[in-house]
C-alpha cells in the first residue's frame, strides 16, 4: 500500500505535538529534519514513501557530511528525519529519541555567573542566542579541562587553542565562534576580570556562502500560469505564490497568517515574524488580496481554525511550511521547470526574486530591509546588493590605467 510522503510527515508532526515537545523543538525538527525529506522526493518526482529512496537519501547525507557540505548537527537532525519517517511508515507510529551526548561536567559558579549575563546582554534573534551560549558554554567547559577554572585567568593563548580544536568539528561555522568569543571578551573586559581586548581573536576564514539569485521571474510566471485555478488546491497554491512574491513573506509566516492580520479596508497585512519575532506591516496588492479572497469565500474548507491557508484534507488545520515548498515544486513540475538542488529556486526563492528586483529597480537598501523584514541590515539586506549585477557593472574600474603594461 503506498503512503503519501507528505501525509507521513504530517502524521509525524501530530505525533511532536501530542507528546508536548515546545513549538520551538517542533518547529526546528520541521525544518531540519523533515523539509529536506520533502525537496528530496519532490526532485524525484514522487509523492509515495519509497525505502529505496530513503536508503538513497541516507547515503547522500554521509556523502555531503564526509565532503564538509553539512556539519555534524545538521547531519544528525537529517538522519534523525530519515529514521523517523521510516518508523512510521512501517508502523504507524515512532518513539521520539533525543539525541545521545556523553554526560557533560557542570561549569562551576564563576562560568555560570559569567554565562548567565551574558546571556541577558545578548540582542540577537533566538537560533543565534542558542548558537552563542553554546559556544561559550563549550569555550568555559574546555577550559575547566585545561584546569582553568576562573575567567580571570583565562588568556589570549586559551582563546587560541580553543578555537583550533573546535574548528575541527565545525570548519564552516567559525564566524559564529569567533563572534560569540568576542562578545565574552567584550563583557569581561568591561566588567574590568580581563586587561586585554577582543582584537586579541583571530578573525576565521570567511565562510563559504554561495549567492542564490533566487528563481527567475520568467521561471516564477511559468509556474503560477500551470496552476489549475478551478480547484480549491488551485485557488489556495495561486493566492500563496501571488502573496509569497508580492510580499516576500517567508513560509514559516504565510502558513502562520490569520484572517485577523489582513486588513482589508487599509489593503494591509500586519503580521508579527516567525523568525524575528517582530512586527511588520506590508502593504496588500489588489490582485493578490482578490486571490486571497477567492481562495476564503469558494476554496477554503469550512473549518474553525483561524489561519488562512488550510489543509485540501481532513483534519482542515493550517498547511505546513514543508506543504508550502511543495506546492511550488508540483507548479514548477506542471510547468515543465527544471529543478536542481540548491539553484535558489526553493520557495524562498521568491522572496530572493523580490528583494533582487527591487535592488534592481534602485530601491534604498534601507526601504528593502523594511519590505523583508530583517533585523541584520549588514548580513541580511546586502547580499541582494550582490546579486544586483546590472548596477554592479557600474561600479567597475576600467583597464585604461593599464594601457601598455603588462598582465604577467
Amino acid at each position: 500500500m503506498s503512503q503519501n510522503i507528505e501525509l507521513l510527515i504530517d502524521q509525524a508532526t501530530k505525533t511532536l505535538l501530542e507528546l508536548g515537545l515546545k513549538p520551538s523543538v517542533i518547529k526546528n525538527v520541521k525544518a531540519s529534519s523533515f523539509s529536506p525529506i520533502i525537496k528530496f522526493y519532490a526532485s524525484r518526482r514522487i509523492n509515495c514513501y519509497s525505502n529505496d529512496l530513503m536508503r538513497e537519501l541516507e547515503g547522500l547525507y554521509k556523502k555531503q557530511r564526509q565532503e564538509g557540505d553539512i556539519t555534524q548537527n545538521t547531519y544528525n537532525y537529517r538522519i534523525r528525519g530519515v529514521k523517523i519517517i521510516r518508523e512510521i511508515a512501517e508502523t504507524g507510529t515512532f518513539k521520539w529519541k533525543v539525541f545521545s551526548r556523553k554526560e557533560s561536567p557542570e561549569l562551576n559558579a564563576d562560568f555560570t555567573m559569567v554565562l548567565t549575563e551574558y546571556l541577558s546582554r545578548l540582542e540577537t534573534n533566538p537560533n543565534s542566542t542558542r548558537g552563542y551560549i553554546s559556544i561559550v558554554e563549550r569555550f568555559f567547559l574546555y577550559l575547566q579541562e585545561q584546569g582553568v577554572l576562573s575567567t580571570t585567568h583565562i588568556t589570549p593563548e586559551d582563546i587560541q587553542q580553543f578555537i583550533v580544536k573546535i574548528s575541527a568539528t565545525r570548519p564552516k561555522g567559525m564566524g559564529n565562534v569567533v563572534t560569540a568569543l568576542r562578545k565574552l571578551i567584550d563583557l569581561l573586559a568591561e566588567k574590568g576580570v580581563i586587561t586585554y581586548s577582543a582584537g586579541c581573536i583571530g578573525v576565521a576564514r570567511k565562510q563559504d556562502r554561495k549567492i542564490l539569485t533566487g528563481i527567475p521571474e520568467d521561471d516564477f510566471e511559468k509556474a503560477v500560469t500551470s496552476i489549475d485555478r478551478s480547484t480549491p488546491i488551485g485557488k489556495r497554491d495561486y493566492a500563496i505564490l501571488l502573496l509569497g512574491a508580492s510580499t516576500g513573506l517567508r513560509a514559516c509566516d504565510i502558513v502562520t497568517l490569520k484572517q485577523g492580520e489582513i486588513n482589508w479596508i487599509r489593503n494591509e497585512i500586519c503580521i508579527v515574524q516567525s523568525k524575528t519575532d517582530k512586527p511588520l506591516i506590508l502593504p496588500l496588492k489588489k490582485s493578490v488580496g482578490s486571490a486571497i479572497a477567492e481562495y476564503i469565500l469558494e476554496g477554503r474548507p469550512t473549518s474553525a481554525e483561524s489561519n488562512v491557508f488550510l489543509r485540501a484534507r481532513a483534519p482542515f488545520i493550517a498547511i505546513s511550511s514543508v506543504a508550502v515548498e511543495n506546492l511550488l515544486y508540483r507548479s514548477k513540475i506542471g510547468a515543465d521547470i527544471e529543478h536542481v538542488p540548491q539553484s535558489g529556486k526553493a520557495f524562498h526563492g521568491i522572496r530572493r526574486m523580490l528583494g533582487k528586483s527591487m535592488a534592481e529597480n534602485d530601491v534604498p537598501v534601507t526601504t528593502l530591509a523594511q519590505v523583508l523584514g530583517h533585523v541584520n541590515f549588514n548580513s541580511s539586506t546586502k547580499q541582494y546588493i550582490a546579486i544586483d549585477i546590472k548596477n554592479l557593472r557600474e561600479c567597475a574600474l576600467s583597464f585604461d590605467s593599464l594601457q601598455g603594461g603588462s598582465l604577467c
